[in-house]
């Protein structure tokens, strides 16, 4: 089986794993351009992969293009030998999906965190629902790869630890053990981190290409992923909202949450209604969902909130931008997602302020999977966490 295969780190198997590794990340593809990229003799190439198509877990899918002869072989993953899930624990919601080896969605869920989504709450709907897809499926535990978690931070990733998160409407979400408990009902591997890392990895699984790319979730706080030279750069707190404090406004005095000159006092979503308060009624009592509903009514005054808010959010990228030199940058969030016009704004402001003459260079997106990429990329990986 497949997950036994992969558990196996014995030196007889790390060829084979590696041939898979790559036939995984290149397919569908030759044995040619295996042979170029392991430099393997022609003999023993053809042993492994014999041997790995002989036990299902890669399997042949056409043929490429003749250079005269008979035409080549392709060789992809199975897909179906396996299964993964990815959880996204966030402030608003947790989403779950079930992927397989691909990383096609072929069950997913969510619902809200309210007040009452306490810990042990959430953890037994997450129980129930992966329980119910195990059935559905008929999923054997060898055949769950595993669980993975993207979540908001502060994480403590080796011990699988939600640490000290802000803004949860629920209590008791300091220093949970998500990997503990999950793993109390699932005999499985749990890989858990910061949800901004996991968005980014999703990204990084459709552009191969991109060596280094910057992800950013714009929300109540502002999160951000990095792949450098094709590595995901943690960073040494597991706090990926540490990004959110960038001086933008210097000179401010500090607050509670931090700088009042940082990114995040200016361009997360408390910030734009805070100030639409302190225009209307500061006794007023307005969510973000009353001002972006005024947003698409052309509000005024909200529009220009906003537009303040879209050019400290530009400035804060253009300065990660500046220093990080990603050739992909993905912008996410509830905001982005519900207007082109700030999206756009964001984007032109952001280029602006780059040091760089040619722009073209630096190719901006709202990315491929949207609100599921914090799921999918956590899925992605928990497999990935087989070949470290």
């Amino acid at each position: 089986m497949l997950k036994e295969f992969l558990e196996d780190d014995s030196i007889k198997n790390q060829w084979p794993k590696k041939i898979y590794h790559l036939i995984h990340q290149r397919g569908p593809i030759t044995k040619n351009d295996l042979l170029l990229l392991t430099k393997t003799k022609q003999t023993t190439l053809n042993r492994f992969m014999d041997d790995l198509v002989y036990s299902n877990v890669i399997v042949e899918c056409g043929y490429g293009e003749s250079s005269g002869g008979r035409p080549p072989v392709l060789y992809k993953v199975n897909e179906k030998a396996a299964y993964i899930i990815g959880i996204d624990i966030s402030r608003i919601q947790t989403k779950i999906v079930l992927v397989n080896l691909a990383y096609h969605t072929i069950e997913q869920t969510s619902f809200a965190m309210t007040e009452k989504e306490t810990p042990s709450i959430v953890f037994a709907k997450m129980k129930q629902i992966i329980t119910k897809w195990i059935t559905e499926y008929n999923i054997a535990w060898n055949q769950l790869l595993g669980i993975g978690v993207g979540t908001v931070g502060p994480v403590q990733r080796e011990e699988g630890i939600i640490v000290k998160p802000e803004a949860f409407l629920a209590p008791r979400w300091e220093n949970v053990h998500v990997a503990r408990q999950l793993h109390e009902y699932f005999p499985v591997k749990i890989v858990v981190d910061n949800g901004a890392n996991s968005a980014v990895v999703a990204e990084y699984s459709q552009y191969p290409s991109y060596e280094n790319i910057l992800y950013v979730i714009g929300g109540y706080g502002i999160r951000c992923g990095v792949i450098c030279n094709g590595q995901l750069l943690h960073s040494k707190l597991g706090d990926s909202s540490a990004y959110g404090h960038i001086i933008v406004h210097a000179g401010d005095t500090p607050t509670t949450k931090g700088k009042k000159g940082s990114l995040s006092h200016f361009a997360t979503f408390g910030a734009m209604v805070e100030e639409w308060k302190q225009t209307v009624n500061e006794e007023t009592d307005v969510t973000f969902s009353d001002l972006l509903y005024e947003l698409k009514r052309g509000n005024p005054s909200v529009i220009k909130i906003v537009e303040k808010a879209a050019y400290y959010y530009a400035i804060g990228i253009a300065n990660m931008v500046n220093v990080l030199h990603p050739e992909l940058v993905v912008l996410h969030g509830h905001l982005i997602s519900e207007s082109n016009w700030y999206y756009q704004e964001v984007v032109k402001q952001a280029k602006s302020h780059l040091y760089i003459e040619d722009k073209s260079l630096i190719t901006f997106s709202k990315g491929t999977f949207g609100a599921d990429a914090i799921a999918i990329g956590a899925a992605i990986q928990a497999f990935q966490s087989y070949f470290v």
